[in-house]
C-alpha cells in the first residue's frame, strides 16, 4: 500500500515537473534569442557607426571580438540557467545500497550503514540475519529509522525533481 501510494506520488511529482521543465525551457530559448537577436542588432549598428566615422580596421576587429564575447557569455549564462532542469546522477549516500535506488524510508543497522527498510527487511527473511554488507548479525528490531537521510532524500527530491522517475 505505502508503495503504491509513493509509486503514484512519484509519478504525478515527475510529470509537474516535466511539465513545468518544458515550460521553462521554451522560455528560456525564447529569451535567449530575443538577446541574441538584440546583440545582434547592436553589432549591427556599431558596424554602421563604424563605417560613418572611417574607423580603422583595427576598431572594427575589435568592435567584432567583443559582440563574439558577449555572444559566449550570453551562451554561459543560459546554459547554467538552464543546469537545474538536466537529470544528473544521485549522490550515492542517498541510495540503498541493495536496491540502487533512491530512499524513501531509510533505516540504520548497528554497523552504520543505512538500508531501504522494505530491501533489509527482505534481506533478512530470505538470505539471512545478517548485515548484507558487513556480514554482522542483525535482527529486524536493532534497525533504527535513519531521519537525517530521509529528510536529506526529501530536499533533494525538492530541488531535483527528476530524481523521482531517474532514481540512482
Amino acid at each position: 500500500m505505502v508503495e503504491d501510494i509513493w509509486e503514484e506520488l512519484s509519478k504525478a511529482k515527475y510529470m509537474e515537473w516535466e511539465l513545468l521543465s518544458a515550460r521553462r525551457s521554451w522560455e528560456l530559448n525564447s529569451l535567449k534569442e530575443t538577446c541574441e537577436a538584440a546583440l545582434n542588432q547592436q553589432r549591427a549598428l556599431d558596424m554602421c557607426r563604424t563605417e560613418e566615422e572611417e574607423e580603422t580596421k583595427e576598431s572594427s576587429q575589435e568592435a567584432y571580438i567583443a559582440h563574439t564575447e558577449r555572444l559566449k557569455s550570453l551562451e554561459r549564462v543560459f546554459e547554467k540557467a538552464a543546469e537545474e532542469d538536466k537529470p544528473s546522477e544521485v549522490p550515492d549516500y542517498l541510495c540503498c545500497n541493495i536496491t540502487l535506488e533512491i530512499f524513501r524510508d531509510p533505516v540504520i543497522s548497528p554497523s552504520g550503514v543505512t538500508y531501504e527498510r522494505a530491501a533489509i527487511l527482505e534481506h533478512l527473511m530470505k538470505v539471512g540475519k545478517f548485515d548484507p554488507i558487513t556480514r554482522e548479525k542483525l535482527e529486524p528490531s536493532k534497525l533504527v529509522p535513519n531521519l537525517a537521510i530521509k529528510e536529506a532524500v526529501a530536499a533533494y527530491l525538492e530541488k531535483h525533481v527528476w530524481a523521482y522517475k531517474i532514481g540512482c
